[in-house]
């Protein structure tokens, strides 16, 4: 109960950042779920919707955005400040 307590009396020494790479994280997961929703409806529907800005773009970018988003999450929920 002890350790509880004083595990939730920390603070994070870079709630922003954190804060940030979770913004990002979650940009990677819309863009995933508009390139899903596009496949579906094309495939479904028979819609030719086409998604600018190439084909690298809406493969790897959500990707990307998510991996190096919760790699440096990762790290940070971890940094408390020093008393």
């Amino acid at each position: 109960m002890t350790r509880k307590v004083i595990k939730d009396g920390k603070q994070l020494a870079y709630p922003r950042l954190k804060f940030f790479f979770d913004i990002v994280f979650m940009a990677g997961v819309v863009l995933l779920v508009i390139k899903l929703g596009v496949l579906l409806l094309n495939k479904a529907a028979g819609l030719d919707i086409a998604l600018p800005g190439g084909t690298f773009l809406w493969n790897f970018s959500s990707l990307i955005l998510m991996v190096a988003a919760g790699i440096g999450s990762g790290i940070l929920k971890d940094k408390y400040k020093e008393d």
